[in-house]
């Protein structure tokens, strides 16, 4: 504004890139094509945004404050339009009027402020509270010495000894839960998982399954992804025989059948497969021929959309030597187990933070079941981790 500048949009806090990028598309959107005023572009894009599953907390949005030359509150017209209704216009060049009365701007600053200052706060707490899933003091590395810290409530054992936990970007690292469901009995603690059959409803209990677990055929499989930072994810999918072949690639997620094809990923929030809507929820262990041995999945986290993908309403068939290049290039060879989580049954902080209500898993809620890691990796470069799902010969009836 020194400058000249007769409004700026400024943030009360650091903000996310990714969600800043979207709502500034929006805002110069509202104000050059649809001819709205700063304050109006302003709140069209952050109504916009926030109907969207990965936006939704304040955390993205709230942040946002178009301050004007002499009326630092105007930026709050439209939402106070209805109390102030009259007292508030524009002049010909489409900018906001100052308040008519002192003591309208006096309440409006300070609804401002209390708005602030509670933004503030909670978004304090929420950074406070929001979990780290990369942290050596819950590495289990067989010592008995103890760490001058807290003790953690989660252990890790090392699955892969060969490959060293140090050097590990907290970033880079992904975390991934194999759930097995089974049928629900009044009995039973943790959160079902309804589904739709036919004209009926069953409750399904999901438990955690180690990722070295032997699947029976017509197991019901459902997994949860959860990333250390902020990205997209794609899932590639392969069929593993017994000679060591694989059948061809196929990109399942994203799907515009899935999520709406939103394939973004944050801390603190849990990316299902399949999504809750789908029919069905969970995914059915099958062989394609008798001497599959396993499904093969490619996990992969990108900070940035991958090029040459679109996403479509099917799956989509990639080529052998694309999916091998990122495997040589980003693929992860670390894998972390937990301790004592198998068996456990999926909790309300998992699944709300699977939902697409604003929550996001805290310091104490449950760990992912694995966490897969590669020393030295970028957190400017995409990771990949299989996870292979083996089969074994029983029938689940």
């Amino acid at each position: 504004m020194y400058a000249g500048a007769r409004c700026v949009v400024v943030s009360l806090w650091n903000v996310n890139d990714q969600a800043t990028a979207e709502l500034m598309a929006r805002f110069y959107r509202g104000m050059l094509r649809e001819n709205k005023t700063p304050a109006a572009a302003l709140r069209t894009a952050q109504l916009e945004m926030s109907r969207q599953r990965q936006w939704q907390s304040p955390y993205y949005l709230a942040a946002f404050m178009l301050q004007c030359t002499g009326c630092a509150c105007q930026f709050q017209r439209d939402a106070l339009s209805m109390n102030l209704h009259g007292r508030i216009g524009t002049d010909n060049a489409g900018g906001s009027r100052c308040l008519n009365h002192l003591g309208i701007r006096l309440l409006a600053s300070l609804a401002l402020c209390t708005v602030s200052l509670s933004a503030s706060v909670t978004l304090k707490a929420q950074d406070e509270g929001t979990r780290r899933l990369w942290d050596t003091a819950f590495i289990n590395s067989g010592s008995k010495r103890t760490s001058p810290r807290k003790a953690a409530k989660r252990s890790y054992r090392v699955a892969t000894p060969n490959v060293p936990t140090a050097g590990v970007n907290g970033e880079t690292v992904v975390g991934v839960t194999l759930w097995r469901l089974r049928r629900a009995s009044s009995t039973d603690s943790g959160e079902r998982l309804i589904v739709h059959e036919g004209a009926d409803t069953a409750d399904w209990l999901p438990e955690r399954i180690s990722t070295n677990a032997r699947l029976a055929q017509g197991d019901r499989l459902r997994i949860s992804v959860e990333a250390a930072r902020i990205g997209y994810l794609y899932v590639v999918d392969r069929e593993q025989y017994a000679d060591g072949s694989f059948s061809e690639p196929y990109l399942i997620f994203p799907t515009t059948r899935t999520l709406g094809g939103n394939n973004q990923v944050t801390m603190g929030k849990i990316i299902e497969l399949p999504d809750r809507e789908d029919r069905p929820p969970y995914f059915t262990v099958r062989r394609s021929r008798p001497d599959q041995v396993a499904e093969v999945l490619s996990v992969l986290v990108s900070p940035s959309p991958l090029e040459g993908i679109e996403i479509s309403d099917k799956a989509q068939k990639l080529s052998e030597a694309q999916v091998s290049t990122w495997e040589k290039s980003w693929g992860a060879r670390g894998l972390l187990e937990l301790e004592k989580g198998v068996g456990n049954a999926w909790s309300k902080e998992e699944k709300e933070a699977g939902s697409g209500v604003a929550r996001v898993l805290k310091s104490d809620a449950p760990a992912p079941q694995a966490i897969y890691y590669q020393p030295n990796a970028k957190s400017s470069e995409p990771i990949l981790v299989k996870v292979r799902l083996r089969y074994g010969y029983s029938v689940r009836r």
